[in-house]
């Protein structure tokens, strides 16, 4: 059974519904941050998780996978954050 650290799960579950509530139109002041903590938060979980792995070559490719299938969303992120700056 997988240990979990309930806080921070907690609060990625948070932010990703102020993200939500964001994009449907409900703005409010500093919204924008909780894309920047969530994406914190996730790097938190997968650093965590790498650590925890000994890497034989599928374990490698894995990861290598997790890590590639998140770089569409960060940069969308970036794009987005360059056009508002």
């Amino acid at each position: 059974m997988k240990k979990r650290n309930g806080n921070v799960e907690l609060l990625r579950f948070l932010f990703a519904w102020i993200i939500v509530l964001f994009h449907g139109g409900l703005h409010f002041k500093g919204g924008y941050l909780a894309v920047e903590f969530f994406f914190t938060i996730t790097g938190f979980f997968l650093a965590e998780k790498l650590e925890k792995t000994s890497f034989s070559e599928n374990q490698f490719f894995h990861a290598r996978g997790d890590i590639l299938e998140m770089q569409p969303v960060v940069f969308m992120n970036w794009c987005d954050s360059n056009a508002r700056a």
